[in-house]
């Protein structure tokens, strides 16, 4: 018998016509509830730099993973800095490093949709850092907490 824990977070399924099925989690920042867009074929999470929630942070531009790219687009402006404090279901982060870029592109498409703002995806390096299972049977987001909260970079 298996000793892991798991966590189950309601996940919020929209069908957004011609792009496809997109799959969002809330989350929090500090005592902001965030909403987050899960993305498996990211390969790692990223935050909206230009969110009113991330203003005071210290922004350094990361040089080696500048030349990542999006399905859409090349993504050239790629920043980190420590956010103090993250929540997803009973997982809580603390002063932990994370990636931030802008989400203008991303979130423009949202608001002409009338779909509420993202202020971060949730890739494939989390996803499966904490054995993530997607059920979309169930419309839940099963994370194993027995596997520490430090991610290195977020």
């Amino acid at each position: 018998m298996s000793d892991m824990q798991y966590d189950s977070i309601p996940l919020r399924i929209v069908n957004v016509d011609s792009f496809g099925i997109h799959v969002f989690v809330s989350a929090y920042v500090g005592r902001k509830k965030i909403n987050m867009l899960i993305d498996t074929g990211a390969s790692r999470s990223v935050f909206d730099y230009s969110s009113i929630l991330f203003a005071g942070l210290q922004f350094e531009r990361v040089v080696e993973l500048s030349q990542s790219s999006g399905i859409n687009a090349e993504i050239n402006n790629l920043f980190s800095a420590n956010i103090n404090c993250f929540r997803i279901g009973k997982m809580v982060f603390r002063n932990q490093k994370a990636l931030f870029m802008s989400f203008d592109h991303i979130n423009s498409m949202y608001r002409a949709m009338n779909i509420r703002e993202i202020s971060a995806i949730l890739g494939a390096n989390f996803l499966m850092r904490y054995q993530a299972q997607l059920d979309f049977g169930t419309g839940q987001l099963s994370l194993c907490l027995n596997k520490g909260t430090d991610l290195g970079v977020f």
